[in-house]
């Protein structure tokens, strides 16, 4: 089958400075629960601000005047490896507190996310208003990521899910989120070696939630396989990683045995 790629908008994915939970009327929640809203301190400064200016300058798809701009983003491929298997690792981590009645270590854990990546749902905090997002939503959506991510690697399901994308009627929960939060399959105008391949094919996210829906689809078409990478933390290697490495990154290219260079670097 011809070569699916990830593709993102430039400057997509910024780092918040930190953590709010906040309640319905966007105050912080000095009890949070479950039903608690998620917001980013950065966002909050923004949007208080007199004259908040937007970093982003985004993408119109459908204007034709933006050609040339169309052309280098779709040059411009997601070429983080390490989060190559975000979906399978945010799956585990929801499944740890699928059943907790106290949000307090899941908060800890967006925090971290957050840190590191930015908000899971919005690519850009200029774009949106208030947060819309809970607790919860963020737990079952990465329970909902986990639990299709095992599906699609069960051979049983792969035809009738395939089967369901060729339909157009045909609709599942991870055709809903696929058609959700991505722009679905583009023809790029160029692969990476600047040339043009009708036989490939790409998807666009603008989010984190967005890539883990697309690394689903990408493992259901393209039967796409997972390892340990070969930096994997033991006892007698705790500084080692626990990510996965695929058979074939989202760039297109073919795998190595480690997630990283970083993780290359440290097992030689």
């Amino acid at each position: 089958m011809p070569v699916i790629r990830l593709v993102r908008t430039p400057s997509d994915f910024k780092t918040p400075a930190s953590l709010v939970v906040v309640d319905e009327q966007g105050n912080p929640d000095s009890h949070p629960g479950w039903d608690s809203l998620v917001d980013w301190q950065s966002r909050r400064d923004r949007e208080s601000a007199d004259s908040p200016e937007k970093t982003l300058d985004r993408l119109d798809l459908d204007d034709p005047s933006q050609a040339k701009r169309q052309s280098q983003f779709m040059n411009q491929y997601f070429f983080e490896e390490p989060d190559a298997d975000m979906h399978r690792r945010v799956g585990e981590v929801a499944e740890q507190h699928a059943y907790l009645k106290d949000p307090s270590d899941f908060m800890q854990v967006i925090t971290e996310f957050g840190t590191k990546y930015t908000d899971f749902f919005f690519g850009d905090f200029d774009q949106f208003g208030s947060p819309t997002y809970s607790l919860s939503d963020w737990r079952n959506e990465w329970l909902n990521i986990g639990t299709w991510a095992k599906r699609v690697q069960d051979q049983k399901q792969q035809e009738i899910l395939m089967r369901a994308f060729a339909e157009p009627t045909g609709w599942n929960l991870l055709i809903e989120k696929f058609r959700q939060h991505t722009d679905g399959f583009m023809v790029p105008q160029g692969g990476p070696s600047g040339n043009k391949d009708p036989n490939e094919s790409a998807i666009r996210v603008t989010s984190w939630v967005g890539w883990c829906w697309a690394l689903i689809v990408r493992d259901l078409f393209q039967e796409v396989t997972y390892r340990q990478c070969d930096n994997q933390s033991s006892d007698s290697n705790p500084n080692g990683c626990n990510n996965e490495v695929p058979d074939l990154l989202p760039s297109g290219n073919k795998s190595t045995n480690y997630c990283s260079t970083s993780c290359r670097s440290a097992n030689l």
